[in-house]
């Protein structure tokens, strides 16, 4: 109790002191009441079920402080067409000569004057548009889509100071656009777009999912649903572009986990769930899922491409990564050895098995190479294939021969690609690290007898000096 009587005993003198103290925090001598959005101004009139919406348009004093104040102020306003008149004679207008008054019976103001109560330093007018009417007007072509059709509105007069000395500012037309509300992916917020998904096979992760959002769509209880939709892959927008070959993801290999969702407000916007099923899948293909918005228990979805989802969904394997690659190249014919370094990115073939740039011959490394220019590169792959065991550090690695080319890009490997003998080559689970030893014949030139003709034939043979390759491709 005895603290508390010094606390306040110590207010009050600070009271009293700011008593005594001249208020720095004056109003400016010349206050004036304004519309904040004066001129033309466009607003989206949403067309609830209920027949009506409201905008709460704003009235202002500027150079008022409200902390000095002890009395309401009002502020009268009118619906005053003259307001457009003067719009449309105006040439300077970015609108001029193109608006209209909205027909009576599509809207009302409510009132002939705002309060702004003390301490506050604004106030709005409730306009009320009747969406009912409205669209029976554009219906029987009374409202035409070509026109600008607006409510306007001039400020009166003031209870205290004075109307703003622009004119133009104390006059506003609230233009309407009618606005469906409707549901749609909140991925598409900005317009459809891909979203991408990687199954990493073994990761025991393969689900997805896609946040249900809605504009215009008042506060309550909304049961959504939404679908598989072969026929929204079949017409693609053209803001989705997938690589040539794209397949749609079988319907099979994908469980809609939650078909039908409840959506309450912008707050708590639902997930639609869906998981993939890795077993329906081919490495080395891309597929797309098509989930559609299908139907709402109110408030139709967006009848366009936005109420759709893409997801690019392709499958991985835990060894496709981004490397940074260190490689030392030496021959049997040379003490020199040459050092390359490189970005490479893998390709999953399988759960175990990667296809990876290799080194081409003895001066190069690899069309990734930081050394050389791209006319002498030659793409030339191999794959490399992880056994896991007991030891983390330490899983051996296999490497495999490309016989067929894959692609374009693609060239065999070396017909006499193999493993460094005695040297070892292994993948560091912990360090995402490949230790690579291998080891590949040089191409030489050789002149030979065409059984066919007889005749003597130069051909390339891989006869020439070992190559020897020691890598390290380390994970980004």
């Amino acid at each position: 109790m005895k603290a508390t009587k010094i606390i306040f005993s110590a207010l009050v003198a600070v009271l009293a002191l700011g008593a005594c103290t001249k208020n720095v925090w004056v109003d400016n001598t010349d206050v004036k009441a304004y519309f904040p959005h004066y001129g033309y101004t466009q607003n989206t009139i949403w067309a609830y079920e209920g027949g009506s919406y409201q905008i709460s348009f704003g009235v202002a004093f500027g150079g008022l402080r409200p902390d000095n104040r002890l009395e309401d102020l009002t502020v009268n306003y009118a619906v005053d067409p003259a307001v457009v008149d003067a719009y449309n004679e105006d040439i300077t207008q970015q609108y001029s000569g193109e608006l209209e008054v909205l027909p009576a019976d599509c809207y009302s103001v409510e009132g002939t004057s705002a309060v702004v109560k003390v301490g506050e330093v604004s106030a709005v007018i409730p306009v009320v548009f009747n969406v009912a009417a409205i669209k029976t007007a554009i219906a029987e072509s009374v409202l035409l889509p070509t026109k600008r059709y607006v409510v306007p509105l001039a400020l009166t007069g003031v209870s205290k100071y004075e109307l703003h000395d622009n004119a133009e500012m104390t006059r506003a037309m609230i233009g309407i656009t009618l606005a469906d509300p409707a549901f749609y992916f909140y991925a598409n917020r900005s317009g459809v777009s891909l979203a991408s998904r990687k199954l990493v096979s073994g990761s025991n992760d393969y689900s997805d999912r896609f946040i249900v959002a809605a504009t215009g769509v008042p506060e309550g209880e909304y049961n959504v649903s939404v679908g598989y939709d072969a026929a929204a892959f079949s017409n693609l927008p053209k803001s989705i572009v997938l690589p040539e070959g794209t397949l749609i993801l079988p319907e099979d290999a994908v469980t809609i986990k939650t078909p039908s969702v409840v959506y309450k407000n912008e707050f708590t916007r639902p997930a639609v769930e869906v998981e993939y099923d890795p077993e329906k899948l081919e490495y080395q293909k891309i597929y797309c899922l098509p989930l559609t918005i299908t139907e709402s228990s109110a408030y139709a979805p967006k009848n366009d491409s936005t109420k759709s989802i893409f997801v690019k969904v392709e499958i991985k394997n835990s060894y496709e990564k981004a490397y940074a690659s260190r490689m030392s190249v030496t021959t049997d014919t040379t003490n020199r050895t040459a050092a390359y370094a490189a970005d490479k990115n893998p390709t999953s073939i399988s759960d175990d098995v990667i296809d990876v740039q290799m080194v081409t011959n003895a001066t190069i490394a690899g069309s990734t190479s930081a050394t050389g220019t791209a006319t002498t590169y030659n793409n030339t792959f191999m794959q490399v294939r992880v056994i896991p065991t007991d030891d983390k550090s330490h899983y051996d690695v296999e490497f495999i021969r490309v016989e067929v080319s894959e692609s374009n890009k693609h060239k065999m490997s070396p017909e006499t690609l193999e493993a460094e003998p005695d040297v070892d080559s292994y993948y560091d689970w912990y360090k995402e690290q490949y230790v690579l030893n291998y080891r590949f014949r040089q191409q030489v030139k050789k002149k030979v007898i065409d059984p066919d003709t007889g005749k003597s034939k130069t051909v390339t043979v891989e006869e020439g000096p070992w190559i020897h390759v020691s890598e390290i491709l380390q994970a980004k």
